[in-house]
């Protein structure tokens, strides 16, 4: 049988995923480092991302994505092919789902939420006019203005809780997606944030 590639994949777990109400975004940055999610599902105020793992990808970079997806996500799943399956699961936390993909989505372990998300890499989700916005919103903005997003980023840290930053961020990524999506062509499936 020929290897799958991510394309292939990406289109399964898409495949699998649809039916339900659930936002799909590709390639969602997640950390300064411009490291992406493959994966990401926003849905019923939940975030879950998925890494897809080909054939041809290294496992041995899950731990650093373990741990930038962990930190972000609610709920966390591995998509793989059978060749990686094994040495996957000794890899990824016992809370992290796992699907195998041959051509089609298996689903070998279900993911639970966690409660290691942290607010501080959450926050990196907001863009600067997002940042900016939401905390004029809030009145307190005052001396962030021409600043660097980063300032921003810790002016909400400190004024807001993990909470009340997740549902923001999920309303910013889902507006994003809105925007994107109204100008996209006829047909077009990926959203980009």
């Amino acid at each position: 049988m020929t290897a799958l590639k991510g394309t292939d994949m990406r289109q399964a777990l898409r495949q699998h995923l649809a039916g339900t109400s659930a936002r799909i975004i590709d390639d969602l940055v997640i950390s300064q480092q411009s490291d992406k999610a493959d994966i990401a599902v926003i849905q019923h105020g939940h975030l879950h991302g998925f890494e897809i793992k080909t054939d041809t990808d290294s496992v041995g970079w899950l731990r650093k994505e373990i741990s930038c997806y962990s930190a972000i996500f609610d709920s966390c799943t591995l998509v793989t092919t059978p060749k990686h399956q094994a040495s996957a699961a000794s890899v990824v936390p016992s809370w992290w789902g796992i699907y195998v993909c041959d051509p089609d989505i298996s689903v070998i372990r279900a993911a639970q939420p966690h409660a290691n998300v942290r607010a501080e890499a959450l926050v990196q989700l907001l863009r600067k006019d997002e940042a900016v916005h939401w905390l004029k919103q809030l009145g307190i903005q005052r001396g962030l203005i021409g600043r660097i997003k980063v300032a921003a980023w810790e002016r909400i840290l400190e004024t807001q809780t993990l909470e009340i930053i997740r549902s923001h961020v999920i309303r910013c990524l889902l507006s994003r997606s809105h925007r994107r999506t109204s100008r996209m062509l006829p047909g077009t499936r990926r959203l980009y944030p």
